[in-house]
């Protein structure tokens, strides 16, 4: 999960960039999309490793109970909220209103 936090950083560079030829408008029009594009991608990147955690649980009959996959995922919502405000909260300074 660590190594996936450093994401927001390219986001938030590009957005600054954006801010800085187009204004607040390019800033907020390029933070939107990669906040998008890093929720899309966490979610496709690490939803495998949740539901490949469940299913090796259905097949052991001594593993715990799979309601932790649950959890899982809404650690993984929780992470993606996370990075999008520290991507905000990082660059929002920089750009004059």
């Amino acid at each position: 999960m660590l190594s996936y936090c450093g994401y927001q950083f390219i986001g938030a560079i590009s957005a600054l960039m954006a801010g800085l030829l187009f204004k607040s408008i390019g800033y907020y029009v390029v933070l939107t999309y990669f906040s998008f594009a890093l929720g899309f991608f966490l979610m496709r990147s690490l939803k495998w490793q949740l539901q490949s955690d469940s299913a090796a649980n259905q097949q052991d009959p001594y593993a715990a109970s799979t309601s932790g996959t649950k959890r899982r995922f809404n650690l993984l919502i929780l992470m993606m909220v996370l990075q999008t405000f520290t991507m905000w909260r990082l660059s929002a300074h920089l750009i004059a209103p």
